[in-house]
């Protein structure tokens, strides 16, 4: 990357006035709509970006939900130049996390029937959405194959 037409993060906060942090969400949530370069797992901006950077800067000052700002892209004309494709997490449904949390705990404990009971109330119930959130991931799957063809 040819450092004289690219800015690094800690420019552009630097130019934008913001903190390192702020610059970083801003760039982050805004991604689809500022132009960049990425080699490896370093992420330069052009020069040429700065001024959308700095538009969605004053934006997010003077609105404070993402929809007014990106309302306010749209009117100026700036169009989404990066789609950026939704990430399907592989990690357990926190649903899950808990049925094992509890699970856990109920083999750690000695027999204490009223908390062991109501712990059981909860993990017979966390059972009933969890088999229900299957049904729906089957059905989206199956809807998803007729779609796909």
């Amino acid at each position: 990357m040819d450092s004289q037409d690219f800015l690094t993060i800690y420019q552009i906060a630097t130019e934008l006035d913001l903190s390192l942090s702020k610059t970083r969400k801003l760039l982050k949530e805004y991604a689809e709509y500022i132009p960049f370069k990425k080699e490896g797992r370093s992420v330069a901006y052009p020069l040429e970006g700065l001024k959308i950077i700095k538009k969605i800067s004053k934006l997010t000052q003077k609105y404070k939900g993402p929809e007014k700002v990106l309302e306010s892209l749209k009117k100026d004309g700036i169009e989404i130049i990066n789609p950026i494709q939704p990430k399907v997490s592989n990690k357990p449904l926190p649903l899950l996390k808990r049925v094992q949390n509890l699970e856990k705990h109920l083999q750690n404990q000695p027999a204490k029937q009223s908390s062991n009971s109501d712990l059981l109330k909860e993990l017979k119930t966390i059972r009933l959405q969890l088999d229900e959130i299957k049904k729906v991931k089957k059905e989206v799957e199956r809807l998803k194959t007729l779609i796909e063809g």
